[in-house]
């Protein structure tokens, strides 16, 4: 028996080192041993993001706020601030009898040629004419010059001027019967000084309300220095 036993023992090791067989055999049992399971790494939880933006919350500005990456660490995460409307500014307005209008309209120098930067300006001017609607029955468009030139020259220029702006306003839609032009040459400055600056101030145009739902208003039209030059502003009817 111990021969057998002795016979048997030297085959099951030669039979596991012709075969290189891996299993191991259990003590007492001759059942192989259960494989040794490698250690799995446990898988960190995700960087809290309380506002849900992606952002994680120890780079995140505004951690109850959703909103975008930004290089500027104070905004990073923060969401936009809401763009303000800006109202654009009047350059026009009706005050009192008179239109007044916060720019000059520019002409080319020595003619009765509208320049093109005063395109906005006639725009707006007649956008507020318009919107007047049936109120405002007639308006005089007067044209000024300054004491430079000639007085005839001026007067002349003035009024080619004047109807020009006319005409820039019928184009926009203005009904034609709402206005007329009257030029006034340099007889009516607003500022008598004769420096560079009052020369400016007083090449102008100027638009008066001469009649509103059928009434005449008060509107001062042309002065008495243009009247004496016989310069005197049209009837209103």
């Amino acid at each position: 028996m111990h021969s057998i036993r002795h016979g048997l023992t030297v085959s099951i090791a030669a039979f596991v080192l012709a075969f290189g067989c891996k299993a191991s055999v259990s003590a007492g049992t001759g059942e192989p041993a259960a494989p040794t399971a490698s250690p799995v790494a446990a898988t960190p939880p995700p960087p809290a993001d309380t506002d849900g933006d992606g952002i994680p919350d120890d780079k995140d500005a505004c951690k109850d706020k959703a909103g975008k990456a930004n290089d500027d660490a104070a905004k990073n995460g923060c969401p936009e601030a809401p763009k303000m409307a800006i109202a654009p500014v009047s350059k026009v307005e009706i005050v009192g009898s008179e239109i007044k209008i916060k720019e000059k309209i520019m002409f080319d120098k020595g003619e009765a040629t509208i320049e093109k930067d005063s395109d906005k300006l006639l725009d707006e001017i007649a956008e507020v004419i318009k919107k007047s609607g049936g109120d405002i029955d007639l308006i005089e468009v007067a044209g000024h010059a300054d004491h430079d030139g000639e007085e005839k020259a001026n007067l002349k220029l003035t009024d080619a001027r004047a109807k020009a702006v006319v005409e820039a306003l019928v184009k926009r839609g203005v009904d034609a019967k709402k206005l007329r032009g009257k030029g006034y040459g340099e007889y009516c400055p607003e500022d008598a000084a004769g420096t560079p600056e009052a020369k400016e101030k007083n090449r102008r145009v100027q638009f008066a309300i001469l009649k509103v739902k059928g009434k005449k208003t008060d509107a001062k039209l042309g002065c008495d220095a243009a009247a004496k030059k016989g310069v005197k502003p049209d009837p209103v009817l």
